[in-house]
């Protein structure tokens, strides 16, 4: 069984470079096959994202069912669900039609819409694992790094 740590410290340079790395490796495949529309949606798609990620600590803290959970792989992951769709449908779509007056989503039926959001929730998760996985790797090189230097990280004194 997998054990909880004791507490789960977020730091949010962190967890926005957790983000800016698949949000970088998207950019160079999207630019690469679509030019200037992949730069565009490239940004919109990832905008709300770094945001998010920026100040994921203040969401995991707000939302009723992550705060139960133990683990924080849990917490974050469906943080992520909650959060994925929300910042996909709302601010990309938003950001798209504003600046290039096309959508990406096109739904025709009640069934479709579901079956999308189900899908970009499934999505959520996996981005979700995808950003724990990221953000626990870049944390412990942080810590390593300060520990070698002899320093304590500031966030690590209080816990």
């Amino acid at each position: 069984m997998i054990r909880a740590p004791p507490k789960f410290i977020y730091i949010r340079w962190v967890g926005f470079l957790s983000s800016l790395l698949p949000a970088i490796a998207f950019g160079i495949l999207t630019i690469w096959g679509s030019g200037f529309f992949g730069l565009v949606y490239t940004i919109a798609s990832f905008l709300p994202l770094l945001l998010i990620s920026y100040y994921l600590d203040l969401i995991l803290f707000r939302l009723p069912l992550p705060q139960r959970l133990k683990h924080p792989y849990l917490r974050v992951s469906l943080s992520w669900l909650i959060a994925f769709p929300v910042s996909r449908i709302v601010v990309t779509e938003l950001i798209l039609i504003t600046i290039w007056n096309t959508t990406t989503l096109p739904v025709a039926t009640v069934q479709q819409a579901i079956t999308l959001i189900l899908l970009m929730m499934l999505l959520g998760f996996a981005y979700g694992t995808f950003f724990y996985s990221a953000y626990i790797t870049i944390f412990r090189i942080y810590v390593k790094r300060k520990i070698k230097k002899g320093q304590v990280p500031f966030s690590l004194e209080e816990s």
